[in-house]
């Protein structure tokens, strides 16, 4: 996984892309054909939120994608902290050709606070 943030149960959160083509040149808005993700909980295998094959509508680069209080809810509360996957999928053009395929994911850890309501 390319990245690993820690956020606390029931907050936003910001999740910051920086999209590059093959060789390692930032890419423009308007080579960002597609930018899907999904998010779940890694132990129970759930989809969190409904965020499943969810669509963002890419507007800069960088871009920022915000985590609800509803992405970062605890699944299970007997645990401290929980695992959360975010995995993504971006479709570019670039100079080597047209709807080329990125996949990664990025480490979502969330802290149980469990005098918090």
């Amino acid at each position: 996984m390319s990245e690993k943030i820690v956020v606390p149960e029931k907050s936003n959160a910001e999740v910051k892309f920086t999209f590059k083509d093959e060789d390692g040149t930032a890419l423009s808005v308007g080579a960002i054909v597609s930018f899907t993700y999904t998010l779940y909980d890694e132990d129970a295998g759930t989809t969190i939120n409904s965020r499943s094959g969810t669509t963002a509508t890419v507007t800069a680069n960088p871009f920022y994608l915000l985590l609800t209080p509803a992405d970062n809810a605890i699944v299970d509360s007997t645990k401290k902290e929980e695992r959360h996957i975010l995995e993504y999928v971006v479709v570019y053009n670039s100079s080597r050709g047209n709807n080329r395929t990125y996949r990664d994911a990025v480490d979502v850890h969330v802290k149980n606070l469990t005098k918090t309501t």
